[in-house]
């Protein structure tokens, strides 16, 4: 199984790669990226790659140390106000839906609530879970529907 994990906090992506493992009884092919600037810059890698899944944590930094320097685009800088600020993973999995045409199943994972979410995305095909459901996601991933 080959999964995208976009997630910023390496404890949660092991968390999920280990919750998977256990269920499939081996180990996942693990694709992680950790920040807005490096979904976009692997972004024509990513959705060529053909992966079974892709996860998302929608609070993720535009970008890590070692590319601060790296200004965001017009778009994303619109957006870096406020609370938009806090939705890179939303809008890296938006493009990634857009761009793979829904073929591949998206989840997004957050600490955040579906209610807090609404104003923001319209969900669609894409589904929701807190990082307190991490098993429940991890079933998920290895039994599609």
């Amino acid at each position: 199984m080959k999964i995208l994990i976009v997630e910023d906090i390496d404890l949660y992506a092991q968390a999920l790669q280990e919750a998977v493992k256990r269920r499939l009884r081996r180990e996942p092919v693990v694709t992680l990226v950790q920040t807005e600037e490096e979904f976009r810059r692997r972004f024509d890698e990513l959705v060529s790659a053909k992966f079974d899944v892709a996860v998302f944590d929608v609070m993720i930094p535009w970008a890590d140390f070692d590319h601060l320097d790296v200004d965001p685009p017009a778009e994303v800088t619109d957006e870096l106000e406020g609370r938009a600020k806090w939705r890179g993973g939303l809008r890296c999995a938006q493009r990634f839906v857009a761009e793979t045409k829904g073929k591949i199943p998206v989840y997004l994972f957050t600490v955040l609530s579906s209610q807090e979410l609404q104003d923001d995305f319209a969900f669609g095909e894409i589904q929701l879970f807190t990082k307190d459901q991490l098993m429940e996601l991890a079933h998920r991933l290895t039994h599609p529907t």
